[in-house]
């Protein structure tokens, strides 16, 4: 069951909105929609739009919902294209795939390496490598 199921009964152009909401739409001339242009496009006002925002109950959830669902739907698309690059050479790509897996984990800095660090910045910090200028 998805976002849309759980509210009350909705008509097409408010399934419409929520989608447009949730993921956005492209326009005619490749950009992004405005909502006024996509209130012209199913035929209502914005006004409408705003008062499907503030009168259906649990609208805002149901958009949140509705966009985490569709976000979902891609993520097979973005991890093959990921493989894809990462099998092509891109190491940034191969070792977000393998982070995926569990099977890249990343190494941890031991205390004892933290403090050896610690140590070395302590020694040059009280021993600076300074050369006096020679007098003569």
């Amino acid at each position: 069951m998805n976002a849309l199921e759980e509210l009350p009964i909705l008509n097409n152009k408010q399934l419409k909105y929520i989608d447009f909401l949730a993921c956005g739409s492209i326009n005619d001339k490749g950009r992004k929609q405005s909502r006024e242009e996509f209130a012209l496009s199913i035929g209502v006002s914005r006004k409408t739009l705003y008062r499907w925002q503030e009168n259906l109950p649990e609208f805002w959830a149901t958009v949140h919902t509705r966009s985490v669902e569709l976000l979902e739907e891609k993520v097979p698309k973005v991890l093959d294209a990921m493989y894809q690059k990462a099998i092509s050479g891109d190491v940034h790509a191969a070792r977000l795939i393998l982070n995926q897996v569990n099977v890249l984990k990343p190494t941890p800095i031991s205390d004892t390496h933290s403090t050896q660090f610690s140590q070395i910045n302590i020694n040059l910090g009280s021993n600076p490598i300074v050369k006096k200028p020679v007098e003569g």
